[in-house]
């Protein structure tokens, strides 16, 4: 109850190991001063501002959040200029007997989305992208819009026509939403995003996910979604697909990142977000030939974890 009065909640992230020695430091110090002193106000100021210092991301960073088979992505930008996810994860639903039903599910939004936002002192986001309606890319998002505040809900025209958004949108009333087809763009500093597909309203498939091309500590980054062989096929005129870094398209899918598709980005780096040992066999070695082929260099999450791109600094992962 008390949780959910406003602003008794304060989201420091998690401090570094210098922050906390400075911390634990502090922490002795405040009640050896409120013991001689009987003042508490002033001593509780340096423990305030250190905690606030530890929550402001400095350097910028993306983050390829590890939620097994699907896609969720964290955009830092520099001094907490911008926070921007791109989709959330999520689990196929499947009916249950009444006896193997837990009392609290395990789900991504939740158990994994949530946590990490948290642990960058994450507590509402300025922008959530939902490239399409499938439940890998879009299941957890009514518990993340239950616990972190989110200033607009970004998903393509014609992708409310499916019940697991229409769900969504229902049980997140208040949040505030935009309907986007290409040429939708924004811009922080020296950050940009634009929407280069659909280009048309769709139904929420694979074929109409949100693709944004960045521009990022000024590299160039193509985020495609689920996009498989005939939106690729559609955006090759486009000359805004080429990228130094690109997130593949439907989890490296046979479907999806046709020859000439990475002829026309030619990444340097590729990242596959997909499940350890998925049932569906992702990524698939002829999407991995062809990446191979063009010389990309190769990063899992179903491998390496998360991966991470901090600005200025390259690349890092959650297993090593």
């Amino acid at each position: 109850m008390l949780q959910s009065i406003p602003f008794t909640t304060w989201v420091t992230g998690r401090p570094s190991n210098v922050f906390v020695i400075l911390l634990v430091i502090l922490t002795f110090f405040f009640f050896y001063q409120w013991e001689k002193t009987g003042k508490v106000c002033r001593y509780l100021i340096p423990i305030a501002l250190c905690l606030f210092i530890s929550s402001v991301n400095w350097t910028g960073k993306v983050s390829l959040i590890d939620v097994g088979q699907g896609d969720s992505i964290l955009i830092q930008l520099p001094r907490n200029k911008g926070n921007y996810v791109i989709d959330v994860g999520g689990q196929m639903a499947f009916e249950k007997e009444k006896w193997a039903e837990r009392k609290e599910p395990f789900s991504i939004g939740k158990n994994i989305v949530v946590p990490v936002l948290k642990s960058r002192g994450i507590s509402k986001v300025d922008k959530l992208i939902v490239t399409h309606s499938d439940a890998d890319h879009m299941e957890g998002l009514i518990d993340v819009g239950h616990m972190i505040r989110i200033k607009e809900l970004i998903y393509a025209d014609g992708g409310e026509t499916k019940s697991i958004m229409k769900k969504a949108l229902q049980a997140l009333p208040e949040t505030p939403t935009r309907k986007v087809l290409a040429g939708y763009n924004w811009r922080i500093g020296e950050s940009t995003f634009q929407v280069i597909s659909p280009k048309i309203r769709g139904e929420g498939g694979n074929n109409d996910s949100i693709v944004i091309t960045a521009t990022l500590d000024n590299r160039k980054w193509l985020f495609t979604g689920d996009i498989e062989a005939e939106t690729e096929q559609a955006l090759l005129d486009n000359p805004l697909i080429k990228a130094d870094i690109l997130k593949v398209g439907h989890h490296g899918s046979k479907t999806s990142t046709t020859p000439a598709f990475i002829d026309k980005v030619k990444p340097d780096i590729a990242i596959i977000s997909c499940g350890l040992g998925n049932r569906f066999g992702h990524p698939r070695e002829e999407t991995l030939t062809t990446l191979e082929d063009a010389q990309a260099t190769i990063y899992r999450t179903d491998l390496q974890g998360e991966v991470r791109y901090t600005f200025s600094e390259g690349f890092s992962f959650g297993l090593e």
